[in-house]
């Protein structure tokens, strides 16, 4: 399950921003997982819970955000939302496409409680 490695990486990104920011602890996080990444949300959360145990971060609110995959036709540069993992446009019906969004995993906001 690659998914506590990908999870201790962001908790890394996560306390280098809280000690950078000087902040007693960490209140929130935002990730967004892209539905091609290969990455399953509820692991993701399973392992959160798991790994911000006596840090921190423990008690934090966890938002996953999963972002559809989006593909653009090279062929005729229409832009669509690939459904059940069909890689063909819909329009002129090219199998030459490019994946532009859904694919990834990132951290995109951290919630913090500054020192008093």
């Amino acid at each position: 399950m690659h998914e506590f490695s990908l999870v201790q990486s962001l908790l890394d990104q996560v306390e280098s921003i809280r000690l950078a920011e000087r902040a007693e602890r960490v209140l929130s996080i935002r990730v967004n997982v892209g539905e091609f990444s290969g990455v399953e949300p509820d692991l993701v959360r399973d392992a959160f819970d798991m790994l911000v145990e006596a840090t921190p971060t423990q008690g934090a609110e966890l938002d996953i955000i999963t972002t559809p995959l989006k593909a653009r036709c090279r062929d005729c540069g229409g832009e669509f939302y690939v459904e059940h993992f069909f890689f063909e446009c819909p329009t002129c019906y090219s199998r030459d496409i490019m994946v532009i969004q859904g694919e990834g995993v990132i951290l995109e906001t951290v919630e913090l409680e500054l020192d008093s």
